[in-house]
């Protein structure tokens, strides 16, 4: 289907995608992040929720912790998604731990729930060793495949 044809990368997109370009500029974009970014507050960060509150919600304009998990979440729009959508989630991720992943009542039907037990925050490695990253782009492929059929 024509919805999953990739669009061609900007000139820019090509230069920065590439392995001699991407390096050089690593220092550029850090550089352009050091104005933005305040120092640590003086408190004891025990837990991510710690350094959500001391840090992340006040530096993007939210009230607190709870004002940013409240306001930034996906969960409430999942009913509303009227394309179909495959939301992968690792059961065992440590930033989203699984009583708080979204079940079929959450979402509308056209939201493929893939959650898996393993897979943590982003990793969904098959196989053995270094670089063998294929079970998620190949899950994906399949979902599309899937749901041009549709079609």
């Amino acid at each position: 289907s024509s919805r999953f044809r990739a669009r061609r990368p900007s000139r820019l997109g090509r230069r920065t995608r590439t392995r001699p370009a991407a390096p050089a500029l690593h220092p550029l974009f850090l550089n352009s992040l050091l104005p933005k970014v305040p120092p640590l507050p003086d408190v004891r960060i025990r837990t991510l929720g710690d350094f959500d509150n001391a840090y992340t919600a006040p530096l993007h304009g939210f009230a607190d912790k709870d004002d940013y998990y409240r306001r930034s979440a996906a969960k409430p729009y999942l009913r509303d998604i009227a394309v179909p959508t495959l939301l992968l989630n690792a059961r065992n991720d440590p930033f989203l731990p699984a009583r708080f992943l979204p079940t079929a009542n959450d979402v509308s039907p056209q939201v493929c729930l893939l959650q898996p037990e393993q897979g943590g925050h982003a990793a969904f490695v098959s196989g053995g060793g270094r670089g063998h990253l294929r079970w998620m782009p190949q899950t994906v492929l399949r979902f599309f495949e899937l749901a041009s059929d549709g079609d």
